[in-house]
């Protein structure tokens, strides 16, 4: 029956050292012991195999103990180790000293050695120390010490090579576990390595996101003031003004933690009401809360509590906790920050500050992580997650600065609760305005971390039905509406906040075209691209990715999914605008090209050209197939290939400019063509064979089709 030594709150340390322990005092060295006892019993060795059975007997003794009593295996292992150096002192001393003891000396270095697998450099020192102790008294003791008459040269012989192979096994066993235990520590370090090679790349490709995000509306509104200062001139300004701020904000994020990183930042401690501080910069966040129908709300056990507070220092924790809170709760759901001193007497003079949000939580695995350098979770799939990986860093950083602590709890899926402890004082001078004149210039650098929800009201009202149809799918507002002011004139926008719902919109009403973001939440650019052009509704609709991804790797990739241009941020307005109107002008030339292979007798070639053709070609097999069915409609057809109504007319309008039932009374006009002049039918035979029953109708569209009536004697085809 195998026996588990490990307890529930063994760590891994602990679990390491049990199994240490048990591979040297398993039952394999009593059992050793034993069968050495006989060996030396056999060789008239009485005294030295009494004294190795009760060897045995003694590590049977602690490898009892130790599976009655688990927890204390650093316990076992000291005495254990202690006894093989007093053991071998003793049976020096006891078989006349060293040189008449057979190596027994060994016993004792064999315990000092072992020592190296289990205590730090500390206590092996202390261990070996006593050996080495042992063996100086053993050789001053020599010569006043009298050999045991049955311990002769022979047998003194025996025993020493039997011990020096002892002490060996035990110099390889040890010497092998340092080995293996230096190429671990190196793979470890290396694993580490590559994943702090990791965590930086993926923050410079997010924090390239937080900087090209802001300088393409900086840059495409100065085009635009070049190019058009009526228009722009008087919100410009003001635009680009709130974007430079959005990224000096970001940079002053990243300077700050330069600096505590490197000691160089200074406490400013002022002393005032902190509960109105806080109280006040939680209000701050409320316009942000309303916009996603969160409920915001701060609570204090008290309304004022006066102590000394860094109130720029606060005000960046504050800014972050929150932020995070807002960005990873569902619309409808509650953020709660509460204000309170400690719990118990020990802890009276703490004030705790804990959010808690109602979001989509931490897993438990990455909870150690969140406030590390660089790090940023990956266990979403409904948020945007991307930021910069610098805010929760800094967050503790300035916590730690502050003297204080902070500490995070989650359950996943259920949210995430982050308390900040901060030690009372009141040593400081009274601050004037408690730090309130700092707060709104520091929120107006703030803005673009909010992602407010974009509505669709702000760019799809007074749309105009003539103009091509534009899915802009990108998860920042500000882009959405400068990308909406610069397009409007030309195409009817329609907004996405994400790639899910990008999806789900151009499945609805098959946009012309598709002006998509790549890093966005739920289904970012890429994944979207793929579904779009496996999608049989959507596969012909021209796709642009506007990207801060600007690396070669990264374009490959998009082009390789069907992307039909890729654009890095920051861009310029005049190259995407001409960007789509090649698109578009393309897209004029396919149709004029598609028109014709959608009449009677398509090429065979067209299965083996793009899935557009191949589509075309289902259409004509699926009418060709029901041309006498005089009840076969448009509606028929759509349930056939699997398509909605709306879709299938945008689709076969976007690659022919005709349409579903011009296409489908034009085969039918061709077929009875055929059944006329190739196959001879009579005229009321051709109209019934093809689905027609108005003679006289039939007449009149045949003549209006081909120039001719079907009564006509015409060519042969």
């Amino acid at each position: 029956m195998k026996i588990d030594v490990y307890l529930p709150g063994d760590d891994s340390e602990t679990k390491a050292l049990k199994k240490r322990f048990l591979k040297f005092s398993g039952i394999r060295e009593p059992l050793f012991l034993g069968v050495f006892g006989l060996i030396l019993w056999f060789l008239d060795l009485r005294f030295m195999a009494m004294a190795m059975w009760m060897f045995s007997a003694f590590s049977l003794s602690i490898l009892t103990l130790f599976y009655i009593i688990r927890d204390h295996v650093k316990w076992f292992a000291t005495i254990k180790l202690y006894f093989f150096v007093l053991f071998s002192f003793a049976a020096v001393l006891f078989f006349g000293g060293i040189l008449h003891s057979g190596g027994v000396v060994f016993v004792g270095l064999a315990g000092a050695l072992i020592s190296l697998s289990f205590f730090k450099a500390k206590q092996f020192r202390i261990i070996f120390s006593v050996y080495i102790l042992t063996v100086i008294i053993e050789a001053l003791l020599q010569p006043y010490l009298t050999p045991q008459p049955e311990v002769t040269p022979k047998a003194n012989l025996i025993l020493f090579v039997m011990h020096i192979l002892v002490i060996s096994g035990v110099m390889f066993a040890t010497i092998s576990y340092y080995i293996e235990q230096n190429i671990q520590a190196k793979q470890k370090e290396s694993d580490r390595l590559k994943e702090m090679d990791s965590l930086k790349t993926r923050f410079y490709t997010n924090i390239s996101h937080e900087f090209r995000t802001p300088l393409t509306v900086i840059m495409g509104i100065a085009d635009q003031i070049k190019e058009n200062p009526d228009r722009w001139l008087f919100k410009g300004p003001g635009k680009i003004t709130e974007q430079s701020q959005s990224l000096l904000y970001l940079v002053n994020q990243m300077m700050d933690l330069s600096k505590l990183e490197a000691g160089a930042m200074s406490v400013n401690l002022k002393q005032g009401d902190i509960v109105g501080y806080l109280k006040y910069l939680v209000e701050s966040f409320q316009g942000i809360a309303e916009s996603k129908h969160i409920n915001l709300r701060f609570t204090a056990e008290k309304n004022e509590f006066y102590m000394d507070y860094d109130a720029d220092k606060l005000m960046h924790i504050m800014t972050n906790l929150l932020s995070n809170a807002l960005k990873f709760t569902p619309d409808d759901c509650d953020v709660l920050v509460s204000v309170g001193l400690g719990d118990s007497d020990e802890t009276q003079n703490i004030l705790r500050i804990m959010v808690k949000d109602t979001g989509i939580g931490i897993p438990a695995d990455q909870l150690s992580c969140v406030f590390e350098r660089f790090y940023q979770a990956e266990y979403n799939a409904g948020f945007n997650n991307r930021g910069s990986g610098l805010g929760l860093s800094l967050t503790r950083q300035l916590v730690n600065l502050l003297k204080g602590t902070i500490s995070v709890q989650s359950d996943l899926g259920k949210g995430a609760e982050f308390t900040v402890e901060l030690p009372i004082s009141r040593t400081s001078p009274m601050a004037e305005d408690h730090g309130m004149s700092n707060i709104k210039p520091a929120f107006v650098k703030f803005p673009s971390d909010s992602k407010k929800v974009i509505t669709t009201e702000l760019v799809e009202d007074n749309q105009n039905d003539e103009l091509p149809i534009l899915l802009l799918v990108e998860d920042n507002r500000d882009v959405v509406e400068f990308l909406a002011d610069i397009l409007d004139s030309n195409f009817n926008v329609h907004v996405a906040n994400n790639g899910k719902e990008g999806l789900e919109k151009a499945l609805l009403f098959v946009p012309d075209i598709i002006v998509s973001d790549v890093m966005m939440p739920e289904m970012d650019g890429f994944e979207l691209l793929e579904n779009l052009k496996n999608g049989m509704s959507t596969s012909h609709i021209p796709v642009v990715l506007l990207t801060a991804r600007a690396n070669f790797e990264s374009k490959i990739m998009g082009l390789e999914k069907g992307a039909d241009a890729y654009l890095a941020k920051p861009f310029s307005t005049i190259e995407l605008i001409a960007v789509l109107n090649n698109l578009m002008e393309n897209r004029k030339k396919m149709q004029q090209k598609l028109a014709g292979y959608w009449v009677y007798k398509t090429p065979k070639r067209i299965s083996s050209m793009k899935p557009e053709l191949s589509f075309l070609q289902k259409l004509h097999e699926i009418v060709d197939a029901n041309l006498q069915d005089e009840n076969f409609d448009i509606q028929l057809l759509c349930n056939m290939i699997g398509m909605s109504r709306s879709q299938l007319y945008r689709k076969f309008k976007a690659l022919t400019n005709q349409s579903l039932g011009k296409f489908i009374r034009s085969m039918r006009l061709e077929n009875a063509k055929h059944l006329i002049e190739v196959l001879g039918l009579n005229v009321s035979e051709a109209a019934y064979a093809s689905g027609f029953k108005n003679l006289s109708h039939f007449s009149y569209i045949f003549k209006e089709e081909f120039g001719y009536s079907p009564s006509e004697n015409a060519p042969k085809i």
